[in-house]
């Protein structure tokens, strides 16, 4: 099911999203279909490894904004291709 990005932040707040994008505006995804969600990153990460034809998504995590003055780092540990 489509559904709006923002949405399914709101819906999912405070986990892991990883979204087919169907619909972008200025570069920016606006719509999409949820995939896979879940408080832990690891659990995500694993509906991606598990999903063949997922070659595109958008990975995000739908909390609150980093508060200005922070810094982030991520760490990917993803082996291409993911089967």
């Amino acid at each position: 099911m489509i559904t709006k990005i923002l949405q399914l932040k709101e819906r999912y707040a405070g986990e892991w999203l990883c979204i087919r994008v169907t619909k972008e505006e200025n570069w920016e995804p606006v719509e999409g279909e949820l995939i896979a969600h879940s408080r832990y990153v690891d659990d995500v990460h694993r509906v991606i490894r598990q999903t063949p034809d997922l070659k595109e998504f958008y990975l995000v995590y739908a909390g609150p904004e980093i508060p200005h003055g922070y810094e982030v780092m991520l760490q990917c540990e993803y082996q291409f291709p993911f089967h």
